[in-house]
């Protein structure tokens, strides 16, 4: 059960001012499916649409895929910590400053791993293309060279699908790394 979309959306409610259901009713919803969300269920395609054209945000925000999103849970999370901790008995304060200290160190974390990911160059067309290419030939040339085995079976369809994918993502960074190392400074963008 994922309590993350209901999460983020009450989040962005509070930042608007206003109530899951009242922004549910703007939207054409009614309380049982805010009800629902609560409970842990996940909207359907063109209702997330519909929520997030209404905030302005992707369907990736509101389900809590990007990293502005966990950004913006854990920095939520923190407020409500501070709050409780402003009103919890002696013996409980330990235990909340705890869970703070701990949710300030993922803040921490996802701060810069989302700095860090900005940082990196971005590929162009013609790079998705090459590095397009350059899967395709060296699968070609996998295949051409004999049957293509994993523990003694032959490679599923899906299975050289995903292997093609892997080696996609690890051309990409590649190829952005050195961007990074061999673009002369006064070309880089920073």
């Amino acid at each position: 059960m994922s309590t993350t979309f209901y999460e983020i959306y009450r989040h962005l409610c509070k930042k608007a001012g206003k109530s899951d259901n009242a922004v549910a009713a703007e939207i054409g919803l009614s309380n049982s499916t805010v009800t629902t969300w609560r409970q842990g269920a996940l909207p359907r395609r063109p209702t997330l649409k519909k929520v997030a054209d209404y905030f302005g945000v992707t369907g990736e925000y509101l389900m809590g895929t990007t990293i502005e999103a966990q950004i913006d849970l854990t920095e939520s999370k923190l407020g409500h910590l501070q709050a409780v901790l402003d009103f919890s008995e002696p013996e409980e304060q330990e235990e909340v400053e705890r869970q703070i200290e701990a949710l300030e160190k993922t803040h921490s974390d996802l701060c810069a791993t989302r700095d860090s990911t900005q940082k990196k160059p971005a590929l162009t067309e013609k790079d998705r293309r090459d590095v397009a290419k350059d899967v395709s030939r060296i699968m070609e040339s996998l295949e051409t060279s004999g049957d293509l085995m994993f523990d003694g079976v032959p490679m599923s369809e899906e299975s050289k699908a995903a292997m093609a994918a892997a080696m996609r993502i690890g051309l990409e960074e590649a190829r952005r790394r050195n961007k990074t190392t061999y673009t002369p400074k006064k070309y880089r963008r920073e």
